[in-house]
């Protein structure tokens, strides 16, 4: 074999370059940027959903899916059991328990979702489910947003400030008079203008429903709720509303949904 006393070695080929492209981070390392179809109203923090806790997913109230709410397939949602049909269900995802007769939302998140749902049998035992996955499974609920019966409409569920508090019954309610002095509200039914042509009743002997406190309308147990989804991190249908409707570009998208982050 000849060989070429005067061959060359190549020199070898560059190290593979970094991909160009933007980057979500948190205190200098990288996001994992969850998301989801729609959060019915509010996102969640990534510990009430799942076990594990990230600071940069935090709950936030959005206001932005409602602007879209009619474009999104099964936004608002209605499940129903009877008794029965929710007691097989308990009994078939190894729950030990007699006719379920009461099922109500015993912990709410600090977004208002639903943390928690405790149930009672016939005997008096109580079960309490926590967390989407277990929420899920016993109830097959679409997101954390929802409620049970008439949980957020019987007299007295009033929310302040802080939408996962009620204001408890029998507490004296004030409002602002147009001379900016507190005055307190009578008791019988209150109202509200929910938009330019309809008053809603909020409290009151008047309201509306035949609930009661086990959940149950008219004897079912009635569950209703917005959205679809685990509602950690993103909303895409949100997104979509704060895109085209009104305007936001895509940091602003990121930065809204996602705690203490930078983009660059």
């Amino acid at each position: 074999m000849l060989q070429c006393e005067n061959s060359v070695t190549p020199p070898p080929p560059p190290p593979a370059q970094k991909p160009p492209g933007i980057y979500v981070t948190y205190e200098g390392e990288p996001c994992i940027t969850f998301y989801a179809s729609s959060n019915g109203g509010a996102s969640e923090n990534l510990e009430n959903v799942w076990d594990e806790s990230l600071p940069y997913i935090r709950g936030v109230i959005d206001p932005y899916e409602a602007d879209v709410a009619e474009m999104i397939p099964g936004y608002y949602w209605t499940i129903t059991y009877t008794p029965q049909q929710i007691t097989q269900r308990m009994q078939s995802r190894g729950y030990n328990c007699s006719t379920i007769v009461s099922m109500v939302v015993s912990e709410y998140t600090p977004t208002g979702n639903v943390l928690s749902v405790t149930m009672r049998d016939a005997n008096g035992r109580s079960f309490t489910v926590s967390k989407r996955e277990p929420l899920y499974a016993a109830l097959g609920i679409r997101t954390q947003r929802f409620d049970i019966g008439n949980s957020r409409f019987d007299p007295g569920s009033i929310f302040a400030n802080n939408p996962a508090q009620p204001i408890g019954a029998g507490t004296q309610i004030y409002a602002i008079n147009s001379k900016g002095e507190a005055v307190s509200i009578p008791e019988g039914p209150m109202y509200a203008i929910t938009d330019s042509e309809n008053v809603e009743i909020i409290s009151g002997e008047e309201s509306s429903g035949s609930g009661s406190g086990d959940g149950m309308i008219n004897g079912v147990f009635t569950i209703k709720g917005t959205g679809r989804g685990h509602s950690v991190g993103m909303s895409q249908w949100g997104a979509h509303s704060m895109a085209e409707i009104h305007g936001m570009n895509f940091i602003e998208i990121i930065k809204f949904y996602f705690a203490g982050v930078e983009v660059g």
